[in-house]
């Protein structure tokens, strides 16, 4: 019996691992060509898993604005790169993930802080539309950059955005979790649960910026 404890524990333990951390963040400031301004409204979900985040609902189901990888971390500040609402960006976070700065596409910047959800609110403010494209910029001289507008030149350069699917690697493409349910004794039973990365497709999309010859 006591075995059969441990192997459940372990269990709970591997799905945990699989399961999405959110937070909302709700916007507080923005530079806007330079411009500071605390006119501000909304916010959105940022989920973590493994060395990704994304913008989801308040579930962690991804709303399909793009997903952002892990870069490393410098002075207590993590770096994130990849798609997001805002076109290929940079989101950086604190220590703790009270504070999120993205640093979009086109330069502009938007700090959020970590909130309570507000009660009606279940998905993110901004959600890209499908087919959206965005004038695209060099923004990797950002990252090593303090967060002033002043100080980072904006630098166009020419290419496009290619689609491609992979496999998603949270379900390994099975498109669902199996999660073990203790029913007594030494039952246990196995129950699906769609994949919140991925959606249950078993792959996710990803749009890659190419730079035209």
């Amino acid at each position: 019996m006591k075995r059969l404890y441990i192997l459940i524990g372990s269990l709970f333990i591997s799905i945990m691992s699989v399961t999405a951390q959110t937070f909302y963040y709700k916007l507080c400031r923005k530079v806007i060509d330079g411009v500071v301004s605390e006119n501000v409204s909304g916010g959105q979900f940022v989920s973590f898993t493994n060395n990704k985040c994304y913008e989801s609902d308040r579930d962690g189901y991804s709303v399909e604005n793009g997903i952002l990888e892990y870069q490393r971390t410098e002075n207590g500040i993590s770096l994130y790169l990849g798609e997001s609402y805002w076109g290929h960006s940079i989101f950086k976070f604190n220590a703790d993930k009270t504070i999120m700065n993205v640093i979009a596409e086109d330069g502009n910047i938007y700090v959020y802080k970590r909130n309570i959800t507000p009660p009606r609110v279940t998905t993110c403010s901004l959600i890209k539309q499908r087919g959206t494209t965005f004038l695209p910029a060099d923004i990797t001289e950002v990252m090593d950059e303090p967060i002033n507008q002043d100080e980072n030149e904006y630098k166009p350069v020419t290419g496009h955005y290619e689609e491609t699917f992979e496999k998603c690697s949270e379900c390994n493409g099975q498109g669902f979790h199996i999660t073990k349910t203790w029913m007594g004794g030494t039952n246990v039973s196995d129950t699906k649960r769609r994949c919140s990365f991925c959606h249950g497709k078993g792959e996710i999309r990803k749009s890659n910026y190419v730079i035209d010859n």
